[in-house]
């Protein structure tokens, strides 16, 4: 996933590569996070936000029973 930090009038783009506990967590205000040295080149991201995900074929929606 990938969220926004916004501060001092500038928005920083940050992508959870791993978590603790795992596999899910919420991002709260209290919630530590860590930067690697390398930060990860915007090109190589946006080919894999073009594939095609479950939101492309149907997503959540309610069912008939």
């Amino acid at each position: 996933d990938v969220f926004i930090v916004r501060a001092a009038m500038h928005a920083v783009e940050f992508k959870v590569i791993e978590s603790e506990p795992s596999p899910y967590c919420i991002v709260t205000p209290d919630t530590d996070i860590h930067c690697g040295d390398n930060p990860i080149k915007r090109e190589e991201e946006e080919i894999s936000l073009n594939k095609i995900g479950y939101d492309d074929i149907g997503g959540v929606r309610k069912q008939m029973a």
